[in-house]
């Protein structure tokens, strides 16, 4: 994982992006999807990784999900 001051642009942008905003594009998807149910929140996860920088990234989509992460 990189560290911040390691990320490309591109990766310090989604950093501040927001919650649903796309992939940006260098991410590449690097898993299968998850789907989690917990207490009437959904939501589906799903990995990342930056092919410049090598960061890796988790996207959390659905009532339940946190939007973009490191990982």
């Amino acid at each position: 994982m990189a560290s911040v001051s390691e990320m490309c642009t591109d990766c310090k942008s989604q950093l501040s992006a927001g919650r649903h905003p796309s992939p940006h594009r260098n991410l590449k998807k690097s898993g299968p999807i998850r789907e989690f149910r917990v207490g009437g929140l959904r939501g589906d996860e799903e990995d990342f990784v930056c092919v410049v920088c090598g960061q890796q990234w988790m996207y959390e989509d659905g009532n339940g999900g946190f939007g973009w992460m490191t990982r």
